[in-house]
């Protein structure tokens, strides 16, 4: 029914699948406790390598917060400008609205990818040879 290599692959996936879902569930409760708030950007750090992290130091409450950015966006903020963003209570930190959506895609993709592979690939395959040998 399956190919050797299908069920290794199989595994793989359902691996990703279950940190996906995992994250998507933890950020999930993050945004739904948070409280928007307007700050005041201190200071940014954009990288142009993709794998480095960007950010920005936001002002609040006489107090300096770090915000995770990816790495296209950073050109978007400048120092001294105000931005919206979410301030979860329970850990003192803040997130840009849009950081979650990237666990949503996640998420989304992984369940794409595992139903693909999970598809009896081997029968699919003879059953279409059955079907070119005919003709």
């Amino acid at each position: 029914m399956y190919y050797k290599n299908q069920i290794f692959y199989i595994f793989v996936s359902f691996c990703f699948f279950a940190y996906a879902i995992f994250h998507y569930t933890r950020y999930k409760e993050v945004e739904s406790r948070s409280t928007s708030q307007v700050v005041i950007i201190v200071n940014k750090s954009c990288s142009a390598a993709p794998r480095l992290a960007s950010g920005l130091k936001v002002s609040s409450n006489n107090k300096e917060y770090s915000v995770e950015l990816p790495y296209d966006t950073c050109y978007k903020y400048s120092i001294g400008d105000k931005v919206k963003l979410l301030y979860d209570k329970k850990y003192d930190h803040f997130y840009l609205p849009s950081y979650f959506y990237v666990y949503k895609f996640r998420a989304i993709a992984t369940v794409v990818v595992l139903f693909i592979i999970i598809l009896p690939w081997k029968r699919i395959v003879l059953f279409f040879k059955r079907k070119v040998i005919k003709t």
